[in-house]
Parts: structure tokens; sequence; C-alpha cells
């Protein structure tokens, strides 16, 4: 008889300890999922492939994007801040600003600013879906016929 309890009372200790260790696991799995600590960077050739790809829609670039964009970049190491860039003709310049404008709370800085970055043409902040963006908008030294512009997003609480 005590061979007999013995062997169901190591069968009962073996089951818990199986179950504990399968949901340990779970919760392992679940909690402690890798993070990345490397920013992860995304190309896009035009304005077309990246709106295709939901980059706009998901707020992942500015939306007032003159049409005419190219080079967008964009680097992110969560989804709480993105910063990027983009290059678009110099000539689409006052459309950009008339969009910005359209947006509630916009602000645009159209003096020239000297900095550490070189001479801006413009300065733009305003908020979108609960996204704040910031664009730094200079002339590109290679072609004066184009602007590059440095952007950064942060979500607003």
């Amino acid at each position: 008889m005590s061979a007999r309890r013995l062997l169901i009372a190591a069968g009962i200790f073996v089951l818990v300890l199986a179950c504990l260790t399968f949901f340990n696991w779970q919760a392992a799995r679940h909690y402690h999922r890798p993070r990345t600590s490397q920013p992860q960077f995304l190309h896009y050739v035009d304005v077309r492939s990246a709106r295709e790809a939901g980059e706009v829609e998901h707020g992942r670039l500015p939306a007032i994007l003159p049409a005419n964009s190219t080079d967008l970049n964009v680097w992110f190491s969560n989804e709480s801040y993105l910063s990027g860039s983009f290059t678009f003709p110099a000539q689409d310049l006052a459309a950009l600003k008339e969009r910005a404008r359209h947006i509630s709370g916009a602000v645009i800085d159209d003096s020239p600013i000297k900095g550490s970055l070189g001479e801006h043409y413009a300065v733009v902040t305003y908020s979108d879906q609960g996204s704040a963006f910031r664009l730094i908008i200079s002339p590109l030294e290679k072609d004066p016929k184009l602007l590059h512009a440095l952007w950064e997003r942060k979500r607003e609480r």
C-alpha cells in the first residue's frame, strides 16, 4: 500500500511541476519578448510607394508631404518616437506650408534660420491624430532646386 501511495504522490508531484513549468514558460514568452535596441529603418523612393505601404495613414510619415517628395526615410526604435527625412522640389514649399496652415494649431516659422544644421527655409510644427510633428526644411546643397526636410514625430499623451 505504501508503495502505491508513494507512486501516486510522485505522479502528482511530476504533474504539478510540469504545469508550473508550462505556465512559467508561457508567462516568460508573453512578458519577456525580445526587444530590439537597434533602430528600424524604412526607405521609400517616392510618396506613392510610401502611401501604398500605409506609412502616411499609420502616421509614420507627415501627412503634409508634397506629392513630388522622393527619397523618404523613416527611423524608429519604437512607435512613440519616429524621425526621418525626405527631399522635394523647392517649388512645392508653398504648397507644403499651405497644407500645414489648414491643420489646427500649426505653426510655420518662415524666417531663415542660421543654425548648426545650416540655413533653414522654414520650420513647421503641427499636431495630427495624437502626434506632434516638427519639420526643418533647408536647401539641398547639391541641387538648389531641391529642398531637404528633416522631421520628427512624438506621440502626444
